[in-house]
């Protein structure tokens, strides 16, 4: 189970969300699949409330293809399926109304403290409303430590930077999430 708040900023437009993911069945010994809701809360420059409501879900699978090493180094990668919000959810900016998707590859090492994770990912969103972008690609890099407080429970804060490209824009943003809190069985 894991939940987690973040916020992505770009030009003057704040982007939180909240999401709760959970580990649906672990298929083999390394892959695993899971879905996930999200909570979108849009602001503008000013402060203003813009949108707020459901995201995209996502139902996505993750396959560790390199195991803990002596030094403590494993990689990973995870394919996530964005299932599409209706037509006015993606015309107050929460999602897209068509199906997207994203592909993260996770490089990891084990620290004296928990251990630090490194994300590249890329994705591609297709809107249908008239005034978004009809095609985007979504591209992410970020790191983040991650605490491990109790056997069950880890505690992540992951930072780093975000890249749109599309047909008719291009824009670039922060993003960070923090207060991301894993349950581990």
């Amino acid at each position: 189970m894991s939940l987690n708040q973040s916020r992505i900023t770009t030009r003057g437009v704040s982007d939180r969300s909240g999401s709760l993911a959970a580990v649906c069945r672990e298929v083999l010994p390394k892959p695993s699949i899971y879905a996930g809701g999200v909570y979108v809360h849009l602001h503008t420059g000013g402060g203003q409330h813009e949108a707020r409501g459901a995201g995209n879900p996502t139902l996505g699978g993750k396959w560790r293809f390199l195991d803990a090493t002596a030094e403590g180094t494993s990689a990973a990668a995870k394919l996530e399926f964005l299932m599409p919000v209706s037509n006015s959810a993606e015309t107050a900016g929460l999602g897209s109304a068509s199906m997207g998707g994203n592909l993260t590859f996770i490089l990891s090492q084990d620290l004296p403290f928990g251990a630090i994770h490194v994300n590249a990912s890329a994705g591609r969103l297709r809107y249908r409303a008239s005034g978004n972008s009809p095609d985007s690609t979504p591209m992410r890099l970020s790191a983040a430590p991650v605490w491990q407080l109790t056997p069950q429970w880890r505690l992540a804060l992951d930072l780093g930077a975000q890249w749109v490209r599309s047909s008719e824009r291009r824009a670039h943003g922060l993003c960070g999430t923090g207060r991301d809190l894993v349950a581990q069985r």
